[in-house]
């Protein structure tokens, strides 16, 4: 088979054909015939980054052949018997499995898919809903960022293996595969999850004082049995000071007098002989802005408490009315 290079390829073949000159003539026409074959496969710009210099060629040969001149020559033609019978078992291996496989009539297929493989894997480890829409994978939870990644990393699979192919190229395709075979187990060790499963957010923690309804609780009135409102500082089952307002109306009352700009208004703290405010103090004082915009005490509800007279000596007591709700009072 008649094989034509071209010039930079058959100047680097002549010198090292003319570094090999001492070894033996079929031996020589043995290494140049391989070197001849492997040449046509790179393009002039790659010979010396896969080969390097004719120099260190022939040099690699050598060393890798156990010469220390031209005598030994029989050490040589041993070498590169054991290499020939080597690669022919790796080729002959292959192309069983590739029969056994039909590797040719997928091998298409492979080059397509396995851009979507690493993407879909990408979505299957790191994401709860891998996919919204199959067979688009959802990145970040977006099916729009899935197909374009699947079409960047597909486009990038088939332009690697494409003709001609290169070292580099030869390289690059070799490491996609083996990515894509890898993603494949990793989908396998980790299945999708079950369409069923409801993921639910977790509910913030609530640090305000609720109603059994789920009101916030701002201010607290107290009233004794006679209908008279008292103030009273609360207390919870631990001895710590019920609050009933955010954490930063308290850090930001300690400044300005007690008072700081809360919601529509302002909410303003007593403040103990030393300056600090007593914030479980109740009711609070909240303030809400007038027509004219300045800022008025909120008036405590009135529920129309009835008076609660004292029992005369020796007659049955009963507990005092309770009004749990604006409905008690209808008539």
């Amino acid at each position: 088979m008649n094989i034509t290079l071209s010039r930079t390829k058959a100047e680097y073949l002549e010198q090292v054909r003319s570094r090999l000159a001492d070894i033996p003539a079929d031996d020589l026409d043995d290494v140049v015939q391989d070197l001849e074959t492997h040449l046509v496969e790179l393009d002039d710009a790659e010979i010396e980054a896969e080969l390097g210099a004719p120099a260190e060629f022939a040099r690699e040969f050598r060393i890798s052949a156990g010469l220390e001149g031209h005598d030994r020559p029989g050490r040589l033609k041993e070498l590169r018997a054991a290499a020939k019978s080597f690669d022919g078992r790796i080729e002959n291996g292959a192309k069983q499995l590739a029969d056994l496989t039909r590797w040719r009539s997928i091998r298409p297929l492979w080059i397509w898919i396995r851009g979507w493989l690493l993407i879909g894997t990408w979505g299957v480890l790191y994401y709860e809903e891998p996919f919204r829409h199959f067979p688009v994978p959802s990145i970040g939870y977006s099916s729009l960022a899935g197909l374009v990644l699947v079409a960047i990393a597909t486009g990038l699979s088939v332009w690697l293996d494409r003709a001609p192919a290169t070292g580099r190229r030869r390289v690059g395709t070799r490491i996609f595969s083996v990515a894509a075979g890898v993603a494949v187990i990793a989908s396998l060790l980790n299945p999708l999850p079950d369409p069923r499963t409801q993921f639910i957010d977790s509910v913030d923690y609530i640090d305000r004082l609720t109603t059994s309804g789920g009101r916030i609780v701002e201010n607290i009135y107290a009233y004794d049995a006679a209908g008279n409102p008292v103030d009273v500082l609360l207390f919870d089952q631990d001895g710590e000071p019920l609050l009933t307002m955010p954490g930063w109306v308290y850090d930001e009352s300690q400044f300005d007098n007690g008072q700081v700009l809360y919601g529509e208004g302002a909410v303003r703290f007593l403040q103990d002989g030393a300056g600090r405010i007593i914030p479980n103090l109740y009711p609070l004082q909240i303030l809400r802005h007038d027509p004219m915009g300045a800022l008025q005490p909120v008036p405590p509800p009135s529920f129309g408490f009835p008076n609660v007279t004292a029992p005369a000596r020796g007659a049955q007591t009963s507990p005092p009315t309770t009004i749990t709700s604006e409905e008690d009072l209808s008539p």
